[in-house]
């Protein structure tokens, strides 16, 4: 069985590594003072509730978006180069609701 949110739980602690400069907000929960079911609503409503998959829904997931949204990407990013031949990003950030297929 996988679990969506499990990769986010393994990076917990992580931010720790963070120079001491990051603005605070990032280790802030900023759902702290929230109680418990207003943070359930909250956390339902972004589609993030701990949904288990099988290995079988998981794989037909990713074998049904990832050739789509790759070739998105990489008509996208594509066009900038044509339209921005000097265009060089020194980073990239991904907001993780996806196969991650931009990064291939």
């Amino acid at each position: 069985m996988l679990r969506l949110s499990d990769s986010f739980n393994e990076i917990k602690g992580k931010n720790l590594m963070l120079t001491e400069s990051t603005s605070k907000e990032l280790f802030e929960d900023p759902l702290k003072s929230i109680d418990r079911s207003k943070r359930w609503k909250i956390k339902s409503s972004y589609g993030d509730i701990g949904l288990t998959y099988r290995d079988d829904e998981t794989i037909a997931y990713v074998a049904s978006r990832m050739p789509a949204v790759y070739s998105a990407c990489f008509r996208l990013l594509r066009e900038v180069r044509r339209r921005l031949p000097g265009f060089s990003p020194a980073k990239v950030l991904d907001f993780g609701v996806g196969t991650g297929s931009t990064f291939w």
